[in-house]
């Protein structure tokens, strides 16, 4: 990896960056340190001597209270005093605790424990001072007086020297402290420089070195490059660098360059000459084309004058269309009225069937209302035959009553003259029973002819309800099928005709597309009469031109000659 430029480049930045890694994190370690001891300056010496400070003070206005205690006489002004003094206690013995969770070390532990023993100490004076001071006794007042400037004094000078002993000692403890981050400080400086100078030192040697290997192979490959241009054409040749970098590949790509320039010159050694055998060969082809143009003119004459007379026949075609056309509007023109009479036609054939239809359907219903009719008088006919019954009850009963008046007749003579009178009515009763008699037998022969005539006029109904059902039927029916066929017939030759005029219509459309053609023919032919005019004319054009390319064709031989020349300095 460190043989190419990249390697080397790489294993330099990677150091670099591992070097700047290093200092980075003995810098943040270091750093890390001096905040811990302005930490523990700021977070615990500052606020120690602090506290240390804010007892002291406590003290000392316990101490003057004490004092304006002693002073006072009057019991509210004591009591004040003894509440304040109370507040100052509870606000000291506070500071005490706090102070004592920052304990660091045996010698912090034993003033402490000093300063509260003597706190204590003087809280006991204190309280002998307060009861001797509450009482109106002199001797009590004075036994206060000798304590406060006495026992009370010393403990309270005690306990403000041990105090500033804290003090002292914290204060001391900072300085310490500060002397220690200042030394890190110092230390992590110097050592941060030092390891830059090296850096810095290294970094230089590394890249002297790598620029010198560098410059040494682009010095190499100058030279082999200017070896190349000095040879002139020899492209045969390779460069060789010594080193196994980018600059060999460099090389190398160089090699692989001559030797595509090597296969292009070459080549175009081989164009050029391919070139001027083709330019050979056009120059005999040109020759040639002009013997064809020639022919061509030639042509274009008798294609000239042939594309005039088909214009001609043209216009002869056109005219004879022309009738053609007019035919076939006639026949498409016939043939539409023929469509129209036909639907006409079937449009008559539809209304008949509709009326032949209902004439059928009123038929019908007139004959279903006649049978219907007719079948109720033949059923109500048939009381005659009741007529016969009864006349021959009569009969009967005639009978009888003649026969009862026979009875009558003998009896009343054999009543003799009393049964003269009986024998009156039966005589009348008798004549009356003949008579009935008569009458019955006419009723009888009357009922007869009746019943005859409803009977032959039940059989003529039913032959006319038969004939009604049977053949009226049949023939609407058979109307009804003339109708249908005839509106088919009519439908049949309206397709017919509408065939026939959409074929007229089509043969006009085919006539006219025709005329169209012919048409155009006829204009294609007088633009084909313009157009072998202008063919003639670009025909010398073309053989102007072709004079002209002769000419180029020589410029160019002469060129590709030249340009051999050239190539043949090359050696490949």
């Amino acid at each position: 990896m460190l043989k190419t430029i990249r390697g080397k480049l790489i294993a330099l930045i990677v150091l670099l960056i591992a070097a700047i890694v290093f200092l980075g994190l003995f810098s943040t370690n270091s750093l890390k340190k001096v905040n811990e001891k302005s930490t523990e300056i700021s977070s615990i010496w500052i606020p120690r001597i602090i506290l240390a400070e804010e007892l002291n003070t406590l003290t000392s206005d316990f101490r003057v209270n004490e004092y304006g205690h002693l002073v006072d006489s009057d019991s509210g002004a004591m009591a004040e005093r003894e509440k304040i003094m109370e507040e100052l206690k509870s606000m000291i013995d506070s500071r005490l605790s706090e102070y004592e969770k920052t304990l660091s070390d045996d010698s912090d532990r034993e003033l402490y424990k000093k300063v509260n023993d003597e706190w204590n100490s003087y809280l006991q004076t204190h309280q002998k001072i307060i009861e001797a001071s509450r009482s109106n006794d002199e001797n009590a007042e004075k036994q206060a007086g000798a304590l406060m400037t006495g026992e009370a004094k010393a403990s309270f000078d005690e306990l403000s020297g041990t105090l500033l002993q804290i003090v002292e000692f914290n204060k001391d403890m900072a300085a310490k402290a500060n002397t220690d981050a200042d030394e890190l400080f110092e230390s992590t400086e110097m050592i941060s420089i030092a390891i830059i100078i090296a850096l810095s030192v290294i970094s230089i040697i590394l890249a002297t070195i790598i620029i010198s290997k560098i410059v040494k192979s682009l010095n190499i490959l100058k030279q082999e490059l200017t070896v190349l241009a000095e040879s002139g054409g020899d492209l045969t040749q390779e460069i060789v660098v010594d080193s196994k970098d980018e600059i060999a590949d460099l090389a190398k790509a160089v090699n692989m360059f001559l030797s595509k320039l090597r296969y292009t010159v070459q080549s175009v050694k081989n164009a050029t000459e391919t070139t001027v055998k083709v330019n050979g060969i056009i120059e005999a082809s040109l020759d040639e084309l002009k013997l064809n143009i020639e022919e061509v003119s030639a042509t274009t004459e008798e294609l000239s004058a042939g594309m005039e007379e088909t214009a001609a026949a043209s216009e002869e075609i056109a005219a004879t269309t022309k009738e053609i056309e007019r035919a076939a509007e006639s026949i498409a023109s016939k043939s539409q009225e023929g469509a129209i009479a036909a639907g006409e036609i079937n449009v008559r054939a539809r209304e008949t069937k509709a009326i032949v239809i209902k004439a059928q359907s009123k038929a019908d219903e007139i004959f279903v209302q006649t049978k219907s009719e007719l079948e109720e008088a033949i059923a109500e006919s048939r009381v005659v035959d009741q007529i016969e019954v009864l006349s021959q009850a009569i009969m009967d009963i005639t009978s009888q009553t003649n026969l009862l008046a026979l009875n009558a007749a003998i009896e009343a003579a054999r009543a003799g003259e009393a049964g003269k009178g009986f024998s009156v009515v039966a005589e009348e009763i008798r004549k009356l029973a003949h008579q009935s008699e008569e009458s019955v037998n006419q009723i009888q022969n009357i009922t007869g002819k009746v019943m005859r005539s409803v009977e032959n006029l039940s059989d003529s109904s039913n032959k006319l309800l038969t004939f009604m059902s049977e053949n009226v039927s049949n023939d609407y029916k058979t109307l009804i099928d003339v109708a249908e066929k005839y509106s088919e017939d009519a439908y049949f030759v309206d397709s017919l005709v509408t065939e026939f005029s959409s074929t007229s219509e089509e043969l006009l459309a085919s006539v006219q597309d025709t005329m169209q053609g012919i048409d155009q023919v006829a204009s294609a032919a007088n633009d084909g009469a313009e157009g072998t005019t202008n063919i003639a004319e670009k025909v010398a054009n073309v053989d102007h031109s072709t004079n002209e390319i002769v000419v180029e064709m020589a410029d160019s031989k002469k060129a590709l000659d030249e340009l051999n020349q050239e190539l043949d300095k090359f050696i490949v």
